[in-house]
């Protein structure tokens, strides 16, 4: 399909899916050979792959997100649609929590700010469903399934002492907050009611909500000495902009990473930008172009224009073929141009990587955070 064309299909299913609103497979190593339309039905899983894997029960696990208001759900369509399929397919639960779904929303968890709310909702979610799941994948609501040939079980940590892990956004030095899996323990309950509360505590500056506050709640329960846990916080407290922001969160980043990507006692893992145990990035990154060691992509939003995302499939969802046990995964047919190699996608990725990498560098010599040929600073002296 020529380019001209292409955008032009694009664009028609783009309002064809608004339009109706209302109503792969999984490897270890990149992929050099060019993805066809047979090769992208889940040949790596088996029968017993929809009801568990790891030994851990699918019906153990569910997927949550929460929305703030009953309009938003419209917007959040393609993508929630996409999540609730593969939720059906594979026997896990899916649950969208909405602010006012339940008075004790509305008694325990006044947190002006959303983004924060949310956090205190999912934690009373969690306490009440003690008895049901043991392990929580929390998602945007924009974040959706490209590629339904993934297990969550494939991105729980192996390690049984990890109870909630977080990502590193691949354009800046954050760690995002929008999507975290997590076991449903006392630690992470409490972990959600402490960084929900930080609502309460923001600076007076440009705090960057709840994604900056995660790398401050990190600081906090992750070091003992009130020197370290604040280390970084003046630089969060003058902050003007988005650029003052990015340098604050690039310090706590540093700190953090001094020794280990585990913190608080091994029971919190950070993934950096490359690691293959990541479940989901950003669709803009790559174009809406992805490749079969995607798993799930964030941005797809119906008011989001054309340059940022695109739509993925050749149909919009039909829920009533989204069936327990079926790997045919009728509603998985994609345009083929946004179809891409492991090794092509790989390549854009580590090339963004190493750029912020770059950056990361630099900006820390400039914060005086390293010396100037980046090494560490020993009692705050360059060597």
């Amino acid at each position: 399909m020529k380019k001209g064309k292409q955008k032009v299909y694009l664009f028609l299913m783009y309002f064809f899916i608004l339009a109706q609103t209302n109503s792969a497979f999984h490897i270890d190593s990149v992929s050099t050979k060019e993805p066809t339309e047979e090769s992208l039905f889940c040949n790596n899983l088996n029968a017993e792959d929809f009801n568990e894997s790891k030994r851990i029960p699918n019906s153990r696990i569910i997927i949550v997100a929460t929305v703030e208001k009953q309009e938003h759900y419209d917007d959040y369509m393609i993508a929630l649609n996409s999540t609730k399929c593969y939720a059906s397919h594979f026997g896990y639960s899916m649950q969208l929590l909405n602010v006012t779904d339940k008075p004790i929303y509305q008694r325990d968890c006044k947190h002006p700010d959303f983004f924060f709310k949310r956090h205190c909702i999912l934690g009373i979610f969690m306490k009440e469903h003690i008895q049901d799941y043991d392990y929580i994948l929390y998602i945007d609501a924009d974040m959706g399934i490209i590629n339904p040939c993934h297990r969550i079980q494939d991105y729980i940590d192996k390690s049984k002492s990890i109870e909630m892990i977080f990502y590193e956004r691949y354009f800046n030095y954050e760690f995002a907050a929008g999507s975290f899996l997590i076991r449903n323990t006392q630690f992470s309950r409490s972990f959600l009611k402490y960084w929900a509360d930080y609502n309460y505590r923001l600076p007076d500056s440009f705090h960057g909500t709840d994604n900056g506050a995660i790398h401050q709640v990190l600081m906090e329960l992750h070091f003992f000495d009130p020197k370290d846990k604040f280390q970084c916080f003046h630089l969060w407290n003058i902050s003007k902009g988005y650029d003052d922001l990015f340098s604050y969160e690039a310090c706590t980043k540093h700190a953090l990473y001094s020794n280990s990507v585990n913190f608080i006692n091994n029971k919190v893992k950070i993934l950096p930008k490359m690691d293959p145990q990541r479940w989901v990035r950003d669709t803009w990154l790559t174009d809406t172009k992805w490749s079969p060691r995607d798993f799930m992509l964030h941005g797809w939003k119906i008011s989001l224009s054309l340059d940022t995302f695109m739509y993925p499939f050749l149909d919009k969802f039909d829920l009533t073929k989204c069936q327990h046990g079926d790997n045919k995964f009728e509603n998985f047919k994609y345009v083929p141009e946004l179809v891409k190699t492991d090794e092509e996608i790989h390549e854009i990725l580590l090339n963004k990587t190493l750029f912020i990498h770059a950056k990361y560098n630099n900006l820390l010599k400039f914060l005086n955070i390293t010396c100037k040929d980046g090494s560490r600073r020993v009692n705050g002296e360059c060597m």
